[in-house]
């Protein structure tokens, strides 16, 4: 079933264009999570750990996979939704992540404000029907 939740996981990845080269997922013992990434690298992590996961192998195993798939949607709509330049801004900034990275404060603030418009833009997307046909089919054949 965690190969079902990759495959999910992976499809959601692609179809809304969320790894700019940090993007990735971990499934571990205790459970999965899932980071999702802007084009100017701003990431957010979707944590699955716990009984998220057991309730999403658990519709995988009866074959309710669109019910696991609103599931997810459902966290990552949540996530991004929720997601603050300003907040993202005062937990890394400061003068030494600036002169590593190379950009002044405006700077950095200007790439999260255009990575915080980019998931607005996604969660737009997720909003709308959201054709999973293709990833069903790939689900039910596996």
């Amino acid at each position: 079933m965690m190969r079902k939740f990759g495959m999910i996981l992976e499809d959601f990845t692609e179809a809304n264009d969320l790894n700019h080269g940090n993007g990735e997922y971990y499934m571990g013992e205790d459970g999965v999570i899932w980071i999702v990434e802007a084009p100017n690298n701003t990431t957010v992590m979707i944590d699955f750990r716990g009984s998220d996961t057991k309730k999403i192998e658990k519709l995988l195993l009866e074959e309710k996979n669109m019910e696991a798939i609103n599931l997810i949607k459902d966290r990552l709509y949540n996530t991004l939704i929720c997601f603050d330049k300003n907040e993202e801004f005062n937990n890394l900034w400061n003068v030494e992540f600036g002169e590593h990275n190379n950009f002044t404060a405006y700077d950095f603030m200007e790439m999260l404000k255009e990575d915080e418009d980019y998931f607005k833009n996604v969660v737009k997307g997720l909003r709308e029907e959201f054709d999973c046909s293709e990833l069903i089919d790939k689900l039910a054949n596996m």
